[in-house]
Parts: structure tokens; C-alpha cells; sequence
């Protein structure tokens, strides 16, 4: 990179996404909006940390990070090409190397379900963008993406459906890296098991009624 201070590149980026997402992103995004964004710098980094990547990594992928869900500004399906479009924007303007930006591109298209993360660095933000799968907050984000997918696609679940894709998504998704694997994937075990408690319970009171 051509930056005498490279931190800069990600203090850059950070307050240029977050005016964007505050500005752009309407209000029915109530799950990919500007806090989600933000979670998965947040994991990213801790993630990132525990796999100890080196610093330049850790630049990619936090950059790769801000930018992963920014092309919602513009478009639900297909929003990782706009943010791809909106990186190469912004990085080739900031001055980055075309390494670097190649790099953040190819990032940011992991992230894309299902997702195929090529190197650690990948899979650090792969895991970063579903890490509520694997915390306390899975089931209040969960019913956020309901009320998202609804408002935006009109896409309607009643509570039998939407409980069996939480369980298909909990019991069939396997994180990445050793780190998800290991703590992430602890709570995600724990998140599925009350599923499949609420799932007992209703089937249990299916049959006496």
C-alpha cells in the first residue's frame, strides 16, 4: 500500500461507510443496517486476532468488512457486486495497491451464500458475518431478518417455517476457522438445542391436543 500510516486505509473506510449506511440505508433494513455492519467489524477483528493474522491481513479483512454489506445502499439481491463496485471506487481513490483491493474484492465475495471463503483471511470475515449464529443474540436477530425479508421482499413465514429454517440454518452451518469452530460453534450448539426443545415441546403439545 502507498500509505505512510496504513491504519489510515481502515479509519478511512470506517467513517465513509458508516455516512453512507446512515444516509443511504433505509429504515426497514432491520437487520443488515449500520449496527450489523459494525458487529461484524467487531468479530472480524476478534477473529482475525485469535487466528493471528499479520497486520496487512488484518487491513484486508477489516476493510472487506465496512465494505461487505454497503451495495444494500442500492440493492438487495446481488448487493455484494455493488460493494464490490463501491471498493474498487474508493480504495483506487485512497491510493491502495491493486493487490490490496484484489484482495478486499475477493473478501467481500466470499461472503456470498454459500459462502466459499479461499484462504484464512476469507474465512475470518465468512464466519465474522454469521457470528450471531454462534452468540446470545441469534434469536433477536433472527426475527429481525424475518421482519427485513418481509418489508423489503414481501417474503411472509408463518412461525412453523420460519422456526424450521433458524433449525436448518443452526444445525447445517459449519464455521470456518478454528476460532468459529470452537467458540462460536459452542454457542451455536447451545442455540440449537433450545430449538430443538421448542421443537419437542410443540410436537409434544400437538399430540395432546
Amino acid at each position: 500500500m502507498s500509505f505512510q500510516d496504513p491504519e489510515t486505509i481502515v479509519a478511512n473506510v470506517a467513517s465513509y461507510i458508516s455516512h453512507l449506511l446512515e444516509e443511504r440505508l433505509s429504515d426497514v433494513y432491520a437487520f443488515h443496517n449500520v449496527q450489523h455492519t459494525k458487529d461484524v467489524v467487531h468479530d472480524a477483528e476478534r477473529i482475525g486476532r485469535a487466528c493471528n493474522l499479520p497486520d496487512e491481513d488484518l487491513r484486508v479483512l477489516l476493510t472487506a468488512a465496512w465494505f461487505h454489506d454497503v451495495g444494500y445502499t442500492e440493492t438487495y439481491d446481488g448487493h455484494e457486486a455493488v460493494g464490490v463496485q463501491l471498493a474498487e471506487e474508493f480504495l483506487a481513490a485512497e491510493g491502495c495497491e491493486p493487490e490490496f483491493v484484489e484482495r478486499v474484492i475477493s473478501c467481500i465475495l466470499a461472503t456470498q451464500m454459500p459462502q466459499q471463503p479461499r484462504d484464512l483471511v476469507e474465512e475470518a470475515l465468512c464466519d465474522a458475518d454469521v457470528a450471531n449464529l454462534g452468540s446470545d443474540t441469534f434469536f433477536e436477530m433472527s426475527a429481525r431478518l424475518r421482519q427485513e425479508l418481509q418489508a423489503i421482499k414481501g417474503e411472509v413465514f408463518t412461525d412453523e417455517e420460519w422456526r424450521a429454517a433458524c433449525y436448518g440454518f443452526c444445525k447445517y452451518h459449519r464455521f470456518h476457522t478454528e476460532y468459529g469452530q470452537r467458540v462460536l460453534g459452542a454457542k451455536q450448539r447451545e442455540n440449537l438445542a433450545i430449538l430443538e426443545r421448542e421443537n419437542s415441546l410443540l410436537l409434544e403439545n400437538a399430540a395432546v391436543a
